[in-house]
């Protein structure tokens, strides 16, 4: 995000007239902010779903031991951080966790890819006039 708000910026600021400068940039600060929020939230939710779903299928392939089982549910909110002294467990603990982290990775990819097509098709390369 950090390489964007620059080029965002200048983009959102050359496309106004002098006069709405003060406006633009206080929106373009809001909308900046807002979707940073959002950015988190989503892929925090959208991590911890994937981890979820994963961890879950990949120990039912497993034969784990009741306890281990019981021990690594119970930390299940804990994603990577979970401990336990079963390989398997760990294994598959890193496994959801990668999972999960490797899918955000593609939305946001994505996302970016997206983000680039757009502002080709949208942004005018011709200058602006100064008077309408």
């Amino acid at each position: 995000m950090a390489i964007s708000v620059a080029p965002l910026t200048t983009a959102v600021m050359n496309a106004v007239e002098q006069s709405y400068a003060g406006a633009a940039c206080g929106t373009d600060n809001a909308v900046s902010r807002i979707a940073g929020l959002l950015a988190v939230a989503v892929f925090g939710a959208l991590l911890s779903g994937v981890f979820q779903r994963t961890l879950t299928r990949r120990m039912n392939s497993l034969d784990l031991a009741p306890a281990v089982r019981v021990h690594i549910e119970a930390q299940r909110f804990k994603q990577a951080a979970a401990e336990t002294a079963d390989a398997d467990g760990r294994k598959a603990i890193a496994e959801a966790f990668v999972a999960g982290y490797r899918t955000v990775l593609w939305v946001a990819a994505g996302l970016a890819f997206a983000s680039s097509v757009s502002a080709a098709i949208l942004i005018r390369t011709e200058p602006r006039s100064e008077h309408r």
